[in-house]
């Protein structure tokens, strides 16, 4: 089943809301810092427990740096990890490059699925943009 559905600008409703903005910054950092940590730590042929010896941390607190969703990044941590993988820690504000692209319509199409405890819609987004 298909269907047309107005969204009225769902992200240009946000423009300005700085929570909203926030988050959405902090997701797109959230996922490059966790990739990254991932890749230099095995890069330095270490295991999530040989960093966290180094970093006289538990093996999970390393585990939770390298998902996103936890997304709990200090300076003070940033710095250590950057220490013991010898690299340069570079932070930094730059100018936003404002967006202009409002999303105004979607199409959507839905297929039941089940799973052994929850019924799930799978759902295909079709954007238009103006």
């Amino acid at each position: 089943m298909t269907t047309e559905a107005p969204i009225d600008n769902l992200f240009c409703e946000f423009d300005g809301d700085v929570e909203f903005e926030a988050m959405v910054l902090l997701a797109e950092k959230a996922d490059k810092l966790a990739a990254d940590i991932t890749a230099w730590r095995l890069a330095r042929n270490m295991s999530q427990k040989d960093l966290a010896e180094k970093l006289n941390t538990k093996q999970s607190a390393i585990s939770k740096l390298e998902d996103p969703s936890h997304a709990r990044y200090n300076l003070l941590t940033l710095a250590k990890l950057a220490v013991v993988l010898g690299l340069e820690l570079s932070l930094e504000f730059r100018p936003k490059v404002p967006s202009s692209v409002c999303v105004t319509t979607a199409s959507f199409q839905t297929s039941e699925m089940k799973t052994s405890s929850v019924g799930v819609s799978n759902v295909r987004f079709e954007s238009k943009v103006a």
